[in-house]
């Protein structure tokens, strides 16, 4: 959320800018309001994903459910989870049994709760993410 009111004070930023410039030169306050519109928008898109964004702890499988996207991972198909550093948030990383399948990643903007902490605690933890390998 943090980044999302930068965005916005960002946004309302330019476009007082561009309200308040007396002078107008080659569409100089015209392109002030175009990225001032733009960043409340992207704003916007972005609180919109992240309240979009939900977990469903299971006592069988984790869904993760996006604004475009969702998926199941069963509890027994989970070999165990670990920590990445995020540039902002912390990131959980589920890794799967089977080789090929995709890891799932929550990022940590959600409040967790003791059910969370119950969930993952009786699965392997493997430990912190290291020197940028996968």
């Amino acid at each position: 959320m943090f980044v999302a009111g930068f965005l916005c004070v960002a946004g309302i930023a330019f476009l007082w800018a561009s309200a308040t410039q007396v002078e107008v030169k080659d569409g100089v306050n015209l392109g002030k309001a175009l990225v001032g519109v733009l960043l409340l928008g992207l704003a916007a898109w972005t609180v919109l994903y992240i309240r979009a964004r939900r977990i469903v702890l299971g006592p069988g499988s984790i869904e993760s459910h996006g604004s475009l996207s969702h998926r199941t991972i069963a509890r027994s198909a989970i070999l165990g989870w670990r920590i990445l550093p995020g540039h902002w948030v912390w990131i959980v990383e589920i890794i799967p049994r089977e080789a090929g399948e995709n890891r799932l990643l929550i990022q940590l903007f959600y409040e967790t709760d003791s059910q969370f902490q119950d969930w993952f605690s009786s699965l392997p933890y493997l430990g912190n993410h290291d020197s940028g390998k996968p």
